[in-house]
């Protein structure tokens, strides 16, 4: 009769590292990118007067639009993991592609509102107009001079 084999520590501290790894792998996948999407728009714009109501209606319109289901499975994949590394420590690959989807949200979301026809006032509350389609709304052109001061 043979003896039963007796786990090692190291056998064990690598099987519970994989184990680990593949609990995070999995909360990453059943979480969904409308979170993710949320956390991005109030991480970069918790200085702005914005509602949660105002975010939340975005995120509905952009479901409705296929906005978000116009970002495939990779880009996805690829914001997920990046909005949860310390970025800027150190230099991960396909960071600058993390930062244009990133950047490509936040512009989406304040075209949605008047922030950019307030003139980018911080100070005022910033109101949900709908969601942002230059063929729906062409003659608003939020980066027109005729809404900005002359300095």
């Amino acid at each position: 009769m043979k003896p039963i084999a007796s786990i090692t520590r190291r056998k064990f501290i690598r099987v519970s590292f994989f184990l680990f790894i593949g609990i995070l792998i999995l909360i990453f996948a059943l979480l969904p990118f409308e979170h993710i999407v949320r956390r991005i728009i109030k991480n970069d714009l918790n200085s702005l007067k914005i509602n949660d109501e105002i975010i939340d209606k975005f995120i509905k319109e952009a479901l409705n639009n296929g906005y978000l289901s116009s970002f495939d499975a990779k880009k996805k994949w690829l914001i997920r993991i990046y909005d949860r590394l310390p970025v800027g420590w150190v230099k991960f690959p396909f960071e600058g592609k993390y930062h244009q989807y990133r950047s490509e949200i936040i512009a989406d979301f304040l075209l949605s509102t008047d922030f950019f026809l307030n003139g980018m006032d911080e100070q005022k509350q910033i109101n949900y107009l709908g969601f942002y389609n230059p063929y729906s709304r062409p003659c608003s052109n939020p980066f027109s001079n005729l809404f900005y001061s002359r300095v």
